[in-house]
């Protein structure tokens, strides 16, 4: 493992609105990059694989196989198709995978992002606009300044030539697919039982999402049609 933190002059996310102008700038460059990488083909195929087995996972679960999984988490994955999870392969290509607070850092001198740690872009073959709803759901759309921040990032992203959302209520959809997908990992790897018994928090972190993205949908399509025009 290689830490990057002590080479890097910078610091994690204050929110500023420098700070999520660029961040949105520079994760349109980001996919411009990704989206011509030479290893296609290889996360292609691990990403295609990993879909598959999540289905599979899904189907077992409404067939009434889910020993060991919180009585929350199998009541919404027994809600769900599994042709709600097609939105994050839509215009599928190489994304980051995992935009997380800790992955990404603030240069001192001009407030650039650095993106960190691709381990998981091995298997990220996803539409780009997951890595854009996972950024927001992390730095934007919680709190006060919720409705700001999330047109900030919106708009440099657009700006920048990212990816559009097509319809109002595709951000909403992403989200909600964003945290089923994670509880189906959870499941997976509790019938593997590959690690410890996942903690109760850890799945309620994911049905929590999943229910604010619900809840959360007029507002976000909303946004998402007034940011057309840009």
């Amino acid at each position: 493992s290689l830490f990057a933190y002590p080479y890097i002059h910078g610091s994690f996310i204050s929110g500023e609105p420098q700070q999520l102008t660029s961040l949105g700038q520079a994760l349109a460059h980001l996919h411009r990059v990704l989206c011509q990488c030479p290893w296609q083909r290889d996360v292609w195929r691990h990403g295609t694989a990993r879909q598959q087995m999540l289905l599979n996972r899904l189907q077992q679960i409404q067939k009434g196989q889910h020993n060991g999984l919180p009585a929350a988490a199998v009541s919404l994955l027994n809600q769900i198709k599994s042709d709600q999870l097609d939105i994050l392969y839509n215009n599928a290509h190489v994304v980051h995978g995992d935009l997380n607070a800790g992955n990404i850092l603030f240069t001192h001198q001009d407030q650039h992002p650095v993106f960190l740690d691709f381990e998981d872009s091995l298997t990220a073959w996803f539409s780009p606009l997951t890595d854009l709803a996972y950024l927001l759901e992390r730095f934007a759309l919680a709190g006060p300044s919720a409705p700001a921040a999330t047109e900030q990032i919106l708009q440099s992203y657009y700006r920048a030539g990212g990816m559009r959302l097509e319809s109002a209520d595709q951000l909403s959809r992403i989200l909600q697919a964003l945290a089923i997908r994670a509880l189906l990992l959870l499941a997976e790897k509790t019938a593997r039982q590959e690690e410890v018994p996942t903690a109760s928090e850890e799945w309620q972190k994911f049905i929590s999402l999943h229910h604010a993205a619900v809840h959360q949908d007029r507002q976000m399509a909303a946004l998402v049609t007034r940011l057309r025009s840009i």
